[in-house]
């Protein structure tokens, strides 16, 4: 018997498009949801449908996102339309619902059910020692490249004896060490019995691979699976689904092609582009009506993405009136930029009464951000920064966390090596040496501390300290099951004797430490407060609090207050909407990124960026450059963006105040204005080294040094030999064209 219709949830309010979406439960279903097309709206109605109108039990529905900002508003919305019924409804992110899994089914995985979350800087920290034990050069090759790489792989499901097999690896004499450093890194991650990010997924796919029968009982629960953002999906991430969904096929995708941007983290857009190739029996229902932006703003950025080659046609319709035009602006260099940017904010306050909260500027890379952060100080305009050293990140809340995940993994090395000096106890270096010297293979840090201590390596005040460490770590073991979590972290901060520590150095940056270390506290409430079904205390409680912290992002820590222009990478903007967005930066190398010259698949992406930030806007959108621009302490010559010729004449203008015209902008043009005093274009001076004979053709890719520019990359070479014209991209001093015999360049 179905039940009494909901007040609340009224399928009227769709347009057709939205209804179809939303009322089609049974099979495969592609939903193309461009931007600001109600995606989320027809996400939770869904699911809303489902539970009122088709009965399935909520327990028997998960929604998947990216971030746990979207899956929170996803839950929250869900819950306003089916009431109490919807809190049941497993939303989460990929990564929490795998870690959700493996909490389960560890065991049959052979690693402890409170395993570790290594996050990008304890994968750092480790991959950086493990090259020091290579005696690799951190130059040739850095950690945080290799670190990428392996992320790659493991995201593709490689593992490190499959990665020497690639081709790639072949070719290039420095993957071979990549390849050995990877081995090592998975082999310190288990002795930890710690996983990263990426081994979340690549786990939750091997146990599904090695026990089908977990896989099994997971479908017989899950009757419908819906993806949000599904163009962002990694290898590794379609595989699970493809599991998960394998029998029933009861599975709901939603996503834009036009909005993928994270290739360089692994996101194959060709899993939503064949999508219907997967399931034939799939149906598509498009979402083509824009409710965010204005018809100048949409039909801009439409025009931009219709270059693009890897995507599906389709055409966005403005449900808002034109609006204004889209406005482009030139600046002189990168102040003259920040210093409109704040001017026209002001001035728009002034005369049309937005708020500082309507605002957000975009840019590229995070360097650009100083001169634009300079300039709103200057002006008293409040900002934000999203993406700067996050609350998790600093030094006291990681000691914290480092103690509470040693209290529940005491085979943690990682979290262990941090803690064990903190606060200082005269245990350094030499001393961590010779315990991690008189440990056995996979021996766990505490049990290598026993051991060290009965030899004679180790100096009394030493063995004085690394025995009350111990005894330290063992009343808190014993705290865990008869403390709430609250008590349980005060206890730390008290017994390990690093609060007192803080109080006792009674200095600004102490106080502030302090500070954090309180709020960390409010953190620990609101987890207790809103988390549903979990004790106070026990092992179980503290793991569901430390997998919570470690999966927040950058994002999730953001909080909307309106109060603030926000300042973002174009990455972090994704989902976001503004009544008011600046692009700033709007040059070649910059946006599209010197990365994608001569690389299709990545102009486009970055074509796609481009489009995201621009979609972003609901009401003004403003376009930036400059002529010359310093990064890294360099002034370089810069060109107007390829994107500008792609943009059409009747929903762009050159703003009246630009200081030259744009390229690509036909038959606009503004005042030339005088560059500001002080500032020396690297155009305006010539370096011309000793020639030197013969010079070797580069291949791009090279490392190279130079004796102006420092440190730089081969981009690319036409010619041979010494009258080769090689392209070089200098990080301080931007992209440089060489001829070989004069280049003066030194390979690295």
């Amino acid at each position: 018997m179905k039940r009494p219709p909901n007040p609340l949830f009224p399928l009227q309010d769709l347009n057709p498009s939205q209804r179809d979406a939303v009322t089609t439960v049974d099979g495969p279903l592609l939903i193309l949801a461009g931007a600001g097309s109600g995606k989320t709206r027809v996400i939770t109605y869904r699911i809303a449908y489902l539970l009122q109108e088709r009965n399935i039990p909520p327990y028997a529905i998960m929604a998947v996102t990216f971030t746990n900002k979207a899956a929170g508003e996803m839950r929250e919305r869900v819950i306003s339309l089916a009431g109490r019924e919807g809190r049941m409804v497993w939303i989460s992110t990929f990564h929490s619902a795998c870690v959700r899994i493996l909490r389960q089914h560890a065991d049959r995985m052979g690693i402890s059910r409170h395993f570790t979350i290594a996050d990008d800087s304890d994968s750092l920290r480790i991959i950086k020692g493990i090259l020091k034990e290579m005696n690799v050069d951190e130059r040739v090759l850095p950690a945080r490249r290799v670190s990428y790489l392996i992320s790659r792989a493991k995201n593709a499901l490689v593992e490190p004896e499959g990665m020497a097999d690639l081709g790639e690896v072949r070719r290039d004499h420095l993957m071979e060490k990549v390849v050995l450093a990877y081995g090592h890194y998975e082999e310190r991650l288990r002795a930890s019995q710690a996983l990263d990010f990426d081994d979340l997924l690549f786990f939750t796919f091997r146990l599904f691979e090695g026990h089908p029968d977990i896989r099994d009982n997971l479908e017989d629960i899950l009757q419908f699976i819906m993806v949000d953002e599904y163009q962002d999906t990694n290898h590794a991430q379609y595989q699970i689904i493809r599991h998960l969904s394998a029998r029933r096929r009861n599975i709901c995708v939603v996503g834009d092609d036009d909005q993928s941007i994270y290739r360089w983290r692994g996101a194959d857009i060709t899993n939503i582009l064949s999508f219907e190739s997967d399931f034939p029996e799939a149906k598509v229902v498009s979402l083509m009506e824009n409710y965010r932006s204005t018809g100048h703003i949409l039909k801009a950025a439409s025009c931009l993405i219709s270059r693009n080659l890897g995507r599906k046609d389709k055409e966005l319709r403005a449900v808002r009136p034109d609006g204004l035009k889209v406005s482009a602006f030139a600046a002189v260099d990168e102040r003259d930029e920040a210093d409109f940017i704040s001017a026209t904010i002001l001035d728009l306050m002034r005369r049309e009464g937005f708020a500082a909260g309507d605002f957000a500027v975009f840019y590229r890379i995070n360097a650009q951000s100083r001169a634009i952060e300079d300039s709103m100080r200057r002006n008293n305009i409040p900002h934000a920064i999203v993406g700067g050293v996050r609350f998790y990140d600093r030094m006291e809340i990681r000691d914290t966390l480092a103690y509470l995940r040693l209290i529940l993994n005491p085979a943690d090395w990682t979290s262990f090596e941090r803690v064990i000096n903190a606060p200082a106890r005269g245990i350094g270096k030499v001393t961590l040496e010779k315990i991690r010297s008189c440990a056995a293979k996979d021996a766990p840090p505490e049990k290598a501390v026993l051991e060290a201590l009965k030899s004679v390596k180790i100096t009394k005040k030493a063995a004085s300290a690394l025995s009350a460490f111990l005894e330290t770590m063992g009343g808190l073991r014993d705290k865990v099951q008869v403390q709430a979590l609250d008590e349980l972290v005060v206890s730390v901060m008290d017994d390990t004797g690093y609060l007192p520590a803080l109080q006792s150095e009674d200095t600004e940056a102490a106080r502030n430490r302090i500070e954090n270390l309180q709020e960390f506290l409010t953190v620990v409430h609101d987890f207790l407060e809103i988390s549903t079904g979990v004790e106070e205390s026990g092992s179980d409680t503290l793991s569901a609090f430390l997998d919570q912290v470690s999966l927040v992002s950058d994002i999730d820590s953001w909080e909307d207050k309106g109060s603030a222009v926000t300042l973002m990478t174009l990455h972090m903007a994704k989902g976001l909407e503004f009544p008011v967005v600046f692009l700033a930066g709007m040059e070649e190398d910059l946006l599209p990124h010197y990365r994608s010259q001569g690389e299709p698949a990545e102009l486009e992406e970055e074509r796609r960026l481009c489009y995201v930030g621009m979609t972003r806007s609901r009401e003004r959108l403003f376009l930036t450059l400059a002529r010359r621009r310093r990064i890294f302490g360099q002034y370089d010559h810069t060109h107007p963006s390829r994107f500008f010729s792609e943009l059409p004449d009747e929903n762009v203008e050159l703003h009246s105040e630009s200081a030259f015209p744009i390229l690509g902008l036909t038959g606009r043009g503004g005042p030339s204005r005088i560059p500001s005093e002080g500032t020396i274009a690297i155009s305006e001076f010539h370096y011309e080294p000793e020639p030197v004979e013969g010079e070797e053709t580069l291949l791009p890719g090279t490392e190279v040094s130079h004796p102006m520019f420092g440190v730089g990359q081969v981009m690319g070479v036409e010619g041979e030999g010494g009258d080769a014209r090689i392209t070089v991209y200098f990080p301080k001093g931007g992209k440089k064209k060489l001829i070989a015999k004069y280049a003066n360049l030194r390979v690295i």
